[in-house]
């Protein structure tokens, strides 16, 4: 890690997590709109969506088709419980509502970790699948002012795993790749592609593969163990 001049970071999973959880939010939801439902049945419904929805990366990207994609995610989630005219009022509530802040965490020393990152001279930034309802979460959330670069699918036009979106990065950082880290959540999303471009990374997981890896982290804390006090020390 000895080179490393600049950290990227994706932000769902790694940074934060909707509060208290997807089903939970969805099921208060979809009370609002005198519909009951079970929070861990919307929690496995979006789970399944979600996972469906990615077997193929997109390319082409823009806020009109990211609204169109979770339009989608969101019917394959509640399909069971909501239907016709009901279904358009209550994505249109779920869109706005995951747009605010207190619907989602930062994850635990989040905030520390990147302070003490900033302090020591490190460059900050976020590479991320998202819309750009993302760039209020992170003035909501004060994650803005710790980074110098975001990076958004929904702006740049594709998404990861697609290296293009690791190059936008690079170029606005204007470093090498070998002075890159990046930090994720998703061997599939974050960890596989960036390496391939000759970034270093470091994946964030919870559980037994976090202790079997060399590359794998549990806690956002490990990252300020791993890098050397001083960026530009090489």
């Amino acid at each position: 890690m000895n080179s490393v001049q600049a950290i990227t970071f994706d932000v769902g999973g790694t940074l934060l997590s909707p509060h208290p959880s997807v089903g939970e939010i969805y099921a208060e939801v979809l009370l609002e709109h005198r519909i009951v439902a079970r929070p861990e049945i919307l929690n496995e419904g979006f789970r399944k969506a979600w996972k469906a929805s990615h077997r193929v990366p997109r390319i082409g990207l823009s806020e009109e088709s990211e609204r169109k994609w979770w339009r989608e995610v969101v019917y394959q989630t509640v399909a069971e419980s909501c239907e016709g005219d009901r279904f358009e009022e209550v994505f249109d509530h779920l869109w706005v509502t995951f747009a605010e802040t207190r619907r989602w965490r930062l994850h635990e020393g989040a905030m520390e970790m990147l302070r003490e990152l900033k302090t020591r001279g490190y460059r900050l930034g976020v590479i991320s699948n998202w819309d750009n309802r993302l760039l209020g979460l992170l003035d909501g959330l004060a994650i803005s002012p710790w980074m110098e670069s975001v990076v958004i699918s929904s702006q740049v036009g594709f998404e990861k795993p697609d290296p293009r979106i690791f190059q936008a990065a690079l170029s606005q950082f204007r470093l090498e790749p070998r002075q890159m880290l990046h930090v994720g959540d998703s061997d599939y999303h974050d960890i596989e592609p960036a390496r391939r471009i000759g970034w270093k990374t470091l994946k964030i997981e919870n559980g037994p593969a976090s202790r079997n890896r060399e590359d794998c982290i549990s806690t956002l804390h490990e990252i300020l163990v791993l890098l050397p006090s001083d960026p530009m020390r090489t």
